[in-house]
């Protein structure tokens, strides 16, 4: 059964290009869509069935999976099939009026759709990666040191973000408490950062060293709800459970237990997200209901939106274009694009510093600074997610590793390149390192673990 499961994630992509087609076929007919969005989305059936057939294994090409899966769900799939309830929203400011979702802000999204998959197809479909590492690394330690070290430096993490929820240092939609010495920051980033690399440590060295992964999980499942609620994140609940799954799905290690034992991780976190989503809106007097509904009644769909959110912040901004000018916009914000979706589109009140909105998603933020600056930074991303995918399992550096290699396909690709990269350099570029600095040290850790504490050993013996 565990080569079964395995060889479903080895044709995932087949599966996930067919079930998009259906469902974009199902909006097509049930839906009051416009001939020109219906045409705009036909081009993309091809180019779907090919890049996914393709790149289908998911063990060997996650990278570009996640972030075309991702863009074509958010921009494509959903406004085609849900073309009609998303021409009918109105999105409410938190403080301002109420702007109409059209059904131009819609085909405006399904064009955007359908140029960033063209431009991803075109920049990252020659390089399928079919290879597994000829190396990797494991723990130069012995199972009683591995089982020492992660519950050392789970400790560390688990005891900065109970400092951390203390002193409400960290607490979204909170004003935090700022600390000397950058104190803040540093407990900041072992409550929430450190975990990007003690996770993947914890599940590799306990899978290389034959420990029983229930420990590993238990241990992160510990963390994460510690974590969560330290900061009140859905996204601390969410993401590291996701990060389990990566590795599984890369490593060729799932079950028929592990997937239902995931299931049910994940079902358990959606419910616990949606009553931390409500518990910390209770907590804030300046939101009110936002854009699909009330924040603490977390659907499903409305996790895809908050995951996915590329569609849905190109209808908010595309509506707000009729009003204002997206770029003038930019430029009163100083370039900051975190603010520009806070503040300006999302109307929170001025000196709500802790509070803002989930950025600017990479694709909507770079089409605020023009469509040539779109083009290349799209191209980019999909040169980033190729290099992921096929250099760095053809590199002879610690880089090739599985940990780092897991680590890349999930949080370099779909955190740092889809999502945050232009948050991040523009927030660098006023003057605000700390979110930019957390990446750069998590990688550091990555190096020191396997260049000082790590074996290279060939991959058939693990």
């Amino acid at each position: 059964m565990k080569n079964f499961v395995n060889s479903f994630f080895e044709q995932v992509g087949c599966y996930i290009a067919i079930i998009f087609t259906a469902l974009q076929f199902l909006g097509f007919f049930t839906n009051n869509t416009p001939v020109e969005a219906i045409l705009v989305g036909f081009c993309i059936i091809p180019l779907r069935l090919i890049y996914l057939n393709r790149l289908r294994d998911a063990s060997k090409n996650f990278a570009r999976i996640y972030l075309w899966s991702g863009w074509d769900l958010s921009m494509i799939v959903c406004p085609t099939i849900f073309f009609d309830s998303y021409a009918g929203m109105v999105y409410k400011k938190i403080v301002g009026a109420e702007i109409a979702i059209s059904p131009t802000d819609v085909t405006f999204t399904i064009y955007m759709g359908a140029f960033s998959l063209f431009l991803l197809f075109i920049s990252s479909i020659w390089w399928r990666n079919d290879k597994t590492p000829d190396t990797d690394y494991t723990p130069a330690l012995t199972r009683e040191q591995v089982i020492f070290w992660s519950i050392a430096l789970a400790s560390i993490a688990f005891t900065s973000a109970l400092v951390s929820n203390i002193m409400g240092l960290g607490r979204l939609g909170e004003e935090s408490v700022y600390l000397p010495f950058k104190l803040t920051g540093i407990i900041n980033y072992f409550s929430f950062g450190f975990t990007w690399f003690l996770n993947f440590f914890i599940l590799d060295a306990y899978a290389k060293k034959r420990i029983s992964l229930i420990f590993a999980v238990g241990i992160i499942l510990l963390l994460t709800l510690n974590a969560s609620a330290a900061s009140l994140s859905k996204g601390q609940l969410i993401s590291p459970i996701a990060g389990i799954i990566i590795y599984l799905i890369i490593t060729k290690k799932f079950t028929v237990g592990a997937s239902m034992t995931m299931a049910l991780l994940f079902a358990f976190v959606f419910i616990a997200a949606s009553f931390l989503s409500g518990y910390r809106d209770s907590r804030q007097h300046i939101y009110t209901k936002g854009f699909g509904g009330e924040a603490a009644n977390y659907s499903m769909m409305k996790y895809t939106h908050r995951i996915f959110s590329d569609g849905i912040t190109f209808m908010k901004f595309h509506s707000n274009a009729t009003h204002h000018d997206l770029h003038t916009m930019l430029k009163h914000w100083n370039y900051n694009v975190s603010d520009v979706h806070t503040y300006a589109i999302d109307g929170k009140p001025l000196g709500t510093t802790s509070t803002h909105s989930t950025g600017c998603v990479n694709l909507p933020a770079a089409y605020l600074f023009g469509f040539p600056f779109f083009i290349i930074f799209t191209i980019l991303a999909g040169l980033a997610t190729s290099y992921i995918d096929y250099g760095l399992p053809r590199s002879n550096s610690i880089f090739s590793s599985t940990i780092f290699r897991v680590y890349a396909a999930y949080a370099i690709a779909r955190v740092y390149i889809a999502v945050s990269a232009l948050e991040f350099f523009t927030r660098a570029y006023n003057g605000s390192f700390a979110f930019i600095s957390f990446p750069i040290i998590t990688i550091f850790f990555y190096i020191i673990y396997l260049k000082f504490f790590c074996t290279k050993i060939q991959n058939n013996n693990i």
